[in-house]
């Protein structure tokens, strides 16, 4: 699936240059000289350099409640995300757990079923959905190749019905959305409306919540 969205970009006139770091700009006449790891110069109108994120916890004044954090700032909690103050919780990006929207809403909703709730729910990162906004869009939800083939001894493919499905990669227009389907139909036995509110990338998906065949799960 990399290869075909590789040899798609590339169509439209994109050059790729996978495995590869800047190390260096400037700029010239003729508009930004790249040097990357490599050794290549480059010459570009734009440079978009994606450094990675870190959280943003410094003027919290963790510190001074007793909340504890790692070395880049991510509030430390357990597995119902409570911090190391019992009355202090944190959910989404600032924990670093799983960098998503999405999961942000499921940890927060764990959270409040706890603490209100009178239940005790942990957040559930099995088979969360990614998407790559390319052209076209890919999608992938599941075990990955390196984690199925020593854990179930086959290929990860949609494989013969009355099996389980331990992966799923799609490609193409509506793949990101199609994914949350997928998704939610393996939950179809853990709370399903649950599930499907608490896994859509975007609130322009709410509309694409659906019900897993022979399911009680209400169309939203």
């Amino acid at each position: 699936m990399r290869t075909v969205v590789a040899s798609n970009l590339e169509g439209r006139g994109i050059r790729l240059h996978p495995g590869t770091n800047l190390t260096e700009l400037s700029k010239t006449a003729d508009g930004i000289k790249v040097v990357t790891d490599k050794g290549d110069e480059l010459t570009a109108d734009v440079v978009l350099f994606a450094t990675g994120r870190a959280p943003n916890s410094n003027r919290l004044n963790l510190k001074a409640v007793g909340v504890e954090v790692d070395q880049i700032g991510a509030i430390k909690v357990d597995e119902y995300s409570r911090t190391s103050v019992p009355s202090i919780w944190a959910v989404g990006d600032v924990t670093n757990r799983v960098n998503l929207t999405p999961v942000a809403l499921m940890e927060a909703t764990c959270f409040a079923k706890t603490v209100f709730g009178g239940q005790t729910v942990k957040p559930d990162y099995k088979d969360v959905p990614c998407a790559v906004f390319c052209i076209p869009p890919l999608s992938v939800v599941g075990l990955s190749k390196q984690e199925a083939l020593p854990k179930k001894g086959f290929p990860p493919l949609c494989i013969p019905k009355q099996t389980t499905i331990v992966h799923i990669v799609m490609l193409g227009r509506a793949a990101q959305q199609a994914q949350r389907k997928r998704r939610r139909k393996r939950k179809c036995q853990q709370r399903q409306l649950d599930k499907a509110r608490m896994t859509r990338d975007h609130c322009a998906l709410r509309k694409q919540t659906t019900t897993a065949r022979g399911s009680d799960l209400p169309r939203t």
